[in-house]
């Protein structure tokens, strides 16, 4: 999907629904990149000695994956795709792995300000493309940070996959291991919900919802 951006938002969606559409179609031949053939595991940590997320292979103990999923995606937002993907970790209301590290991690919410990043996992790439809802939504598997993730290693041909931070796409080739961490955070202005008037006409609310905090990660 990544090599046919354009400089476009809206040309941009375009590509999107066109090369979810087409990618999806890989599923009825067997083809097609998958999580489970790029990724040996996921770790709740900064290296593979941290908790499994969940892990990949036959002689692997932790927790599997799911459903088989083409897309594993960490958010810190309600939305993906230049907001085309709406309320995606809302709406992933199943659960992505066998063992979750957190009981409720299907009653979680999701806040920008908490220092913790949501995964979810998609079946299909069509899914992000569109605005979900509750049949359209993906499979819960995390909430917190940080997350490492360790590369399946083959001696017969280069291991190719992309990943995009922030609406910027990288492709990687052979890649071993990699490592997302909190860096810092900053305040934002936020919209004051529960607006009520006040004894003297003014509008009151809750000053601790009117700023709120984003999380800059750190990827290594």
């Amino acid at each position: 999907v990544e090599l046919h951006r354009t400089k476009s938002q809206c040309c941009n969606k375009l590509v999107y629904a066109w090369q979810g559409i087409m990618i999806s179609l890989h599923f009825f031949c067997c083809v097609g990149q998958r999580v489970q053939r790029v990724l040996r595991g996921l770790y709740h940590g900064t290296d593979k000695k941290g908790q499994p997320i969940f892990e990949v292979g036959m002689r692997s103990t932790g927790p599997r994956l799911f459903s088989n999923p083409e897309m594993l995606l960490c958010l810190n937002i309600t939305s993906y795709g230049g907001g085309v993907a709406r309320n995606l970790w809302r709406n992933s209301w199943r659960s992505g792995t066998s063992h979750p590290l957190s009981e409720d991690l299907l009653e979680a919410e999701q806040d920008s300000g908490d220092k913790k990043l949501e995964v979810i996992t998609l079946s299909r790439l069509l899914r992000a493309a569109m605005p979900t809802n509750s049949v359209l939504g993906g499979r819960r598997v995390f909430q917190g940070a940080p997350l490492h993730f360790e590369f399946k290693q083959r001696n017969y041909r280069d291991l190719i996959t992309f990943f995009q931070v922030d609406g910027e796409s990288f492709k990687l080739q052979n890649p071993i291991s990699l490592t997302i961490r909190h860096d810092q955070q900053i305040s934002v202005l936020h919209k004051v919900e529960n607006r009520r008037p006040g004894c003297c006409g003014t509008v009151c609310g809750n000053e601790s919802s009117a700023t709120d905090s984003t999380t800059d990660d750190d990827v290594v």
